[in-house]
């Protein structure tokens, strides 16, 4: 504590980033996570793990591209703009139909990229899953 009232929040003194799961709530640090990624933290050269969950995970992700700035313009243009059709009869797309889509449209989004993003010079990428068993499992309301 000592030394952040001395000198501040460094880039040097980041060894950590963490970034939760919250949906749509997780686009509003867009312009925070280009000014970290793409001004910031390229003043340092340590390592930094980078540990996120669901949109977390994706803006974690977004950090090891090469470059991240353009690349977080597009996960927010891409996440916002997303469209999942209801299929015939129905007011609302299934649970399935969603993750299917979505799991393309991250192909589309990383595809090709996953080793660069691994093995990323300086960014240790860890990306925090769950699965829901039992009553938890349920797609649908209880």
């Amino acid at each position: 504590m000592e030394h952040l009232l001395r000198h501040g929040l460094q880039p040097e003194d980041v060894q950590t980033i963490p970034a939760a799961a919250g949906g749509p709530k997780g686009l509003i640090l867009g312009p925070l996570d280009r000014f970290i990624f793409g001004e910031w933290l390229p003043r340092s050269q340590q390592p930094v793990h980078l540990v996120g969950a669901s949109i977390g995970a994706w803006r974690m992700a977004t950090a090891c591209l090469p470059d991240s700035r353009a690349a977080f313009e597009r996960l927010e243009h891409d996440y916002i703009h997303q469209h999942y059709d209801p299929p015939p009869g129905r007011s609302r797309p299934t649970p399935r139909h969603v993750s299917e889509r979505f799991g393309q449209t991250l192909q589309d989004f990383y595809g090709g990229q996953v080793a660069a993003l691994l093995q990323h010079p300086r960014y240790c990428l860890h990306i925090i899953t769950s699965r829901g068993r039992h009553v938890l499992a349920r797609e649908h309301r209880l």
